[in-house]
């Protein structure tokens, strides 16, 4: 949009005339520019993870993928991330999948999901303690009376 403006009187009116309208066109063409450029999803992806406040290798574990695929998602030449790592992405970040995956529409939809890891330990059973717990697996638990029975030789009541 081209705007021409002369101002041919020259007194101090028309001088604060052509400032108002100079003024007035750019605030015309501050509203039209378009906003930044959205983000590159390789940035959406490293956002996505540091709103979750995890490193790319917690990240990684929480999606089930190797670092490695975590760092080629946030490198500017790197991989996208499949369909289904990116929802889990959206869910872990609390980011929309639609502005995840294209840069539009709304950015958040909620708080980050933090994801515990699950406790992993193994406990070494006595023969007897492994026999008495495969027994109340086994056991028919819609019978009230063995389960009180089982409750009484081990001493709990």
């Amino acid at each position: 949009m081209a705007v021409s403006i002369t101002n041919k009187g020259g007194n101090a009116s028309d001088s604060n005339d052509t400032t108002a309208l100079v003024t007035l066109y750019s605030r015309h063409r501050d509203k039209t520019k378009l906003e930044t450029p959205v983000a590159e999803m390789f940035a959406r992806i490293r956002e996505a993870r540091r709103r979750a406040g995890v490193s790319q290798e917690e990240f990684a574990a929480q999606l089930g993928v190797s670092r490695g695929a975590v760092a080629q998602w946030e490198m500017e030449e790197g991989t996208s991330p499949s369909i289904k790592n990116l929802e889990q992405v959206a869910k872990i970040s609390g980011l929309c999948f639609e502005w995840l995956g294209t840069g539009r529409g709304p950015k958040k939809f909620g708080e980050p999901q933090i994801q515990e890891e699950e406790a992993s330990y193994t406990v070494k059973l006595s023969k007897q303690v492994q026999a008495l717990l495969d027994y109340a697996i086994k056991m028919d638990k819609s019978d009230p009376d063995k389960l009180r029975s089982l409750l009484n030789v081990l001493g709990i009541r």
